[in-house]
């Protein structure tokens, strides 16, 4: 990730370069002309601060009780992004405090819930510009950093599904030694994260079903170029 800074690429110009969910399409924040109009999509009043806000995924526990994940830019510094979580109580939405593990770049990528629980999964980035995977926790009082495996030399979490507090999956991807990317499934069994054993014919997991039918699948790709789709199931 280090080439970014010497292309002389931000982080921040980086991150507007990738598509997310929240805005009108597959629109790419960089080139749409400016910054879409997020009005008919969600009130501005709920951003915070003047920089980006980014919303990736959202997931009910009940129609009282949603939760939303992205990212925010909370100020001018191109280098730093930070983690956003807002809630909907059934009246309105409303930030949550959660917290921040990089000091590069922090992302909330997926979120899902569970028994009035909820988790995020994504990535941070560290001081030495490498990424991680970021697993994050709502206990009922506050959201928390979930300590899990970190197999790669470079790890991302791109999904995270919950059957139940005690059976959540979430899926990504993990850099070896040799600089290639392999898939990466985690499974927390209400006591401890583990690696779990998965095929790699894939290069990259980029994608992750909600549970359906208590059977998670994890979608991947072959290589960039060929855009061959992989699905692996438990």
């Amino acid at each position: 990730m280090s080439q970014l800074e010497d292309a002389g690429l931000s982080w921040k110009a980086y991150m507007q370069g990738m598509p997310y969910a929240g805005y009108r399409g597959l629109c790419y924040p960089a080139r749409c002309g400016g910054v879409p109009d997020f009005d008919t999509l969600y009130n501005s009043k709920h951003n915070i601060g003047s920089g980006d806000n980014v919303l990736a995924s959202v997931a009910a526990n009940s129609p009282a009780d949603i939760w939303a994940v992205g990212q925010i830019a909370p100020d001018a510094h191109p280098n730093l992004t930070n983690t956003l979580i807002q809630h909907y109580d059934g009246n309105v939405w409303s930030v949550v405090t959660s917290p921040n593990k990089g000091s590069k770049a922090n992302a909330l990528l997926r979120v899902t819930a569970s028994s009035g629980m909820a988790w995020a999964a994504g990535y941070f980035i560290d001081d030495s510009h490498q990424p991680h995977s970021l697993i994050e926790a709502w206990n009922g009082s506050a959201w928390t950093i979930v300590e899990h495996p970190k197999p790669g030399l470079e790890d991302w979490l791109f999904g995270i599904s919950a059957t139940s507090p005690l059976d959540i999956w979430a899926v990504g991807t993990q850099k070896d030694s040799n600089g290639l990317f392999q898939t990466l499934i985690e499974h927390f069994d209400g006591a401890f994260w583990s690696v779990v054993p998965s095929p790699a014919p894939a290069r990259a997991a980029i994608s992750f079903t909600e549970c359906m039918l208590c059977r998670p699948a994890a979608l991947g790709r072959q290589d960039k170029r060929l855009a061959k789709v992989v699905l692996t199931r438990r």
